[in-house]
């Protein structure tokens, strides 16, 4: 199975909007997504939210 695999840098407000693009993605090619990492900014490490 082929799948798309992805990393993501950026802050909890913003997820929904990079998941979106993922199923984009997912949904054109026809091919399920994994997302790897999610990580927000090293300088503000906690105020990062999962």
């Amino acid at each position: 199975m082929h799948l798309s695999v992805f990393s993501s840098y950026g802050s909890a407000d913003v997820a929904p909007g990079i998941v979106a693009n993922m199923k984009r993605i997912s949904d054109a090619y026809g091919k399920p997504f994994l997302q790897s990492e999610f990580g927000g900014r090293v300088d503000r490490a906690s105020s990062t939210q999962a």
